[in-house]
């Protein structure tokens, strides 16, 4: 690109810079940050790695798990879970799986936003009794 070119912008540009791509130049692995349904997956192909460091909910895990027990795709990176922190027994029996416990947020720069939003809604809850940001509790 030179130095006069813009540099792409928007979601597509962000998810192109992001996905790994083989030398043929077809996307080989997906990085999860948006809804996947079980025919992105499948777009994939048997070369194909999901990567979801995002939520668990964003995928159909059992969509997943059913391509990767097909050899849909290849594998499966995952670092958030559908019913976190319980990990399905069919993902824990897969091979071509590495699975985490949810370390993707685990960076000193988001610690510090997480520590800075507790600050924050200490503060506008005892000045206004509203929280700036809350977490609805479960049903």
């Amino acid at each position: 690109m030179s130095t006069t070119e813009a540099a792409p912008r928007g979601l597509g540009a962000r998810l192109a810079r992001n996905s790994f791509h083989s030398a043929s130049g077809r996307v080989v692995a997906i990085l999860a940050w948006l809804a996947l349904t079980p025919s992105l997956v499948r777009a994939l192909g048997p070369e194909g790695f999901l990567i979801n460091v995002s939520r668990g909910s964003v995928i159909d895990e059992n969509a997943l798990i059913e391509a990767l027990e097909d050899g849909v795709i290849a594998g499966a990176g995952l670092d958030v879970y559908a019913d976190e922190p319980r990990v399905p027994e069919r993902l824990l029996a897969l091979d071509q799986v590495v699975l985490l416990p949810h370390l993707a947020s685990a960076t000193n720069e988001t610690r510090q936003a997480m520590a800075e939003l507790v600050v924050d809604n200490l503060d506008a809850f005892y000045a206004t009794g509203k929280l700036r940001a809350s977490v609805p509790l479960p049903t």
